[in-house]
């Protein structure tokens, strides 16, 4: 039997009977106790932001892939039913990158941008935030700075490589 409110000596404990959770708005793989009392296992996965970001930076970490003929497109699904594609066009200069949930509903998406030279990198995510990534002609230096959407900038880091590539130095800066 689920107890939502706890009641000792006239004194309440423990009440639930306000609270709002449930197992659409839990976090997948977490439990707890809705209103009513039931324990409840999360299902949600839609606005992880972390989790998405992640995965639009560095991939699905099992799935598999398929690579169109012209080896521009990247599809990746994993066990959860996720499909992660990167299309590549304008010579491979830029790259876009989606995530969407089982149903094909957009979860997050990034947009790199290459310069010629690949010495400007510019990532721009599903919240509008921007990373620019510049890289100096003998690669030694590298400043990236983050901005929000609204161009704020968040952080800045600088790297200085030495020249046998044993040595990094970096500086990071929040806020302005």
């Amino acid at each position: 039997m689920a107890v939502n409110k706890v009641v000792y000596n006239r004194r309440t404990l423990i009440d639930l009977t306000a609270d709002t959770v449930s197992k659409e708005t839990l976090k997948k793989g977490f439990t707890a106790h809705q209103a009513d009392g039931t324990m409840i296992t999360g299902e949600f996965i839609g606005d992880d932001y972390d989790e998405i970001d992640r995965i639009l930076t560095a991939g699905l970490t099992d799935g598999y892939k398929q690579f169109s003929d012209d080896g521009t497109i990247i599809s990746t699904i994993d066990s959860q039913g996720r499909t992660l594609v990167k299309t590549f066009s304008n010579d491979f200069l830029t790259c876009i990158t989606v995530l969407t949930d089982p149903d094909g509903n957009e979860l997050g998406r990034t947009v790199r941008s290459f310069s010629d030279n690949s010495s400007t990198i510019i990532t721009t995510d599903s919240k509008g935030q921007k990373l620019v990534k510049k890289f100096s002609n003998n690669m030694l230096n590298m400043e990236a700075v983050l901005t929000d959407a609204a161009g704020k900038e968040l952080a800045r880091l600088t790297k200085v490589f030495s020249a046998d590539g044993k040595d990094i130095t970096s500086t990071v800066v929040y806020g302005k």
